[in-house]
């Protein structure tokens, strides 16, 4: 088991966990290619600097008032949001996740992967 960190920077719209994933071989949302792996345990947390709250949701549809959950405006030391442990009978991939923030804020990623 490896632990995989990932800075996904926000460009205002609703943005795949996935867009950080490298697009060699699927350049279009990289939505099942071969980094798109199944994840044991996902931790989210915005950057210190970050000046607003990140929306996180399960569809394209989010947005700051249609979202499963928030991480709220960081303050100097910010904790991470953990998701999991996802079971092996039911796995999770980075691609089933979206977020929504602020052009140019940054969202930390940890991955543990299967």
């Amino acid at each position: 088991m490896a632990f995989i960190a990932y800075k996904l920077t926000l460009n205002g719209s609703a943005q795949r966990l996935s867009d950080v994933l490298p697009s060699t071989n699927y350049p279009s949302g990289k939505v099942g290619g071969p980094d798109d792996v199944s994840i044991r345990m996902l931790l989210l947390q915005g950057h210190h600097a970050n000046t607003a709250r990140i929306f996180v949701g399960f569809s394209s549809g989010v947005s700051v008032t249609d979202y499963g959950f928030y991480l709220p405006i960081p303050t100097a030391s910010p904790l991470p949001v953990p998701l999991g442990p996802f079971s092996d009978a039911g796995p999770m991939r980075l691609s089933q996740f979206w977020v929504i923030g602020t052009n140019a804020e940054v969202l930390q990623i940890g991955v543990i992967p299967f």
